[in-house]
Order: C-alpha cells, then sequence, then structure tokens
C-alpha cells in the first residue's frame, strides 16, 4: 500500500496471458514451503515469514518493505481442482516509491489502485476475497488514524 495524497493505493500485478490464470490480475505472492528448514529447526512463521514477505516484494517488483508480525491481517484459503492454496496476508507500507517491475519480472504490468479501482480489474478468486480482506483492514486504519488526529488536536 501506498499513502499519495488523501488515497491510498493498493499494488497490483497482472500475470502473463499464457499459463495458469492468465492476465487475471493479482497481489504479490510467491510460494513460501511450509516444511521445516533444517538450518532453523522450526516452522517457518513470525519473523521467518516476514523476512520472506520483504523477500518477495524486493524480488518481485524492486521495492524494499519493513515487515513486522503487526503487518499480517489473516489468511486466505483457496481450493483449486488438485491442489489447495493459503496465502498470507500483510499490508505493507511502500511511502511514495513508484514501483516499477524488474526485467526479469513474473507480471506483465503492475497498477497502483484505490479499492475501489481494484473491484474493476479481473481478480483471481483468492485476490478477491484479499481485497475485501485488506479494504475492511484500511477503513479501521483510517477511521483510527481519524479519531488520533482529532484527539492531537484536544
Amino acid at each position: 500500500m501506498r499513502a499519495g495524497a488523501s488515497l491510498h493505493e493498493l499494488l497490483l500485478f497482472q500475470r502473463p496471458v499464457d499459463g495458469l490464470l492468465g492476465g487475471l490480475w493479482e497481489f504479490i505472492s510467491d510460494e513460501v514451503s511450509d516444511t521445516v528448514p533444517p538450518e532453523v529447526g522450526l516452522p517457518l512463521f513470525g519473523a521467518s515469514l516476514a523476512g520472506e514477505v520483504a523477500r518477495i516484494v524486493e524480488e518481485r517488483v524492486g521495492l524494499q518493505v519493513s515487515v513486522s508480525d503487526a503487518d499480517f491481517i489473516g489468511t486466505v484459503r483457496h481450493a483449486f481442482t488438485h491442489f489447495t492454496m493459503t496465502k498470507h496476508v500483510a499490508v505493507v507500507q511502500a511511502g511514495d516509491v513508484e514501483a516499477m517491475p524488474l526485467e526479469s519480472s513474473y507480471y506483465t504490468q503492475l497498477r497502483w489502485v484505490t479499492a475501489e479501482e481494484a473491484r474493476l480489474l479481473a481478480l483471481t478468486r483468492s485476490d478477491q476475497k484479499i481485497l475485501a480482506m485488506v479494504a475492511e483492514h484500511l477503513k479501521h486504519y483510517l477511521k483510527l488514524r481519524a479519531i488520533r488526529k482529532s484527539l492531537d488536536r484536544v
């Protein structure tokens, strides 16, 4: 998410036309193993998952973001005919950075959009669920921010 003027925008990506879910839009994602890394000895969660999210964002679009446990707002599960997918959803601030995909990027396009604009794009079903979750989170975030501003004036 980036904050610009009074709008908060989300970064969406269009998948390549050839392949699974071709041409649909999605939030940045990548596969993260849920197996126990031998050198860690613990399941991938907490700081390890936060680090993986930061790595994925940097590899896919060149943005450096800081991710903490507090940034995770939920999970989305989606079943395909031959497998089930779980997406761990984190909302992170990108500031006013204009992200450009790397030349080796998997995605064909990227676009900063408001939640309302995102609803008009052809999203994957799991990303429709993520959008609803993020929009609800953003609504509460903006409400809390307004309350804090009014308290600061007192």
